[in-house]
């Protein structure tokens, strides 16, 4: 799914809440690369109708510019997070 803007961020946080009865994200390791920021995210949330756990990591990867984050892309996949923000120009 696409969320642009902030009304993007408004929309994304409200269909998490929608979803989980609780999300708590972790940071676990965070890189700088030039322009773009790595962060490795352990997560554990608790569905909302389920009531089911689950733990897992995804990386996330953040471009900047002038210190201000213009794209956000998530990655289920860590290896790919980190890869993406190394080799992606």
């Amino acid at each position: 799914m696409l969320y642009t803007g902030a009304a993007g961020i408004r929309e994304y946080f409200r269909d998490m809440a929608e979803s989980w009865q609780s999300f708590e994200a972790i940071p676990v390791d965070v890189r700088e690369l030039g322009d773009r920021v790595v962060a490795i995210i352990h997560r554990r949330l608790r569905g909302r109708g389920s009531g089911i756990d689950i733990e897992d990591k995804l990386g996330i990867v953040y471009e900047q510019r002038d210190g201000v984050a213009i794209r956000i892309r998530g990655y289920r996949n860590v290896v790919e997070a980190l890869a993406e923000a190394e080799l992606d120009e």
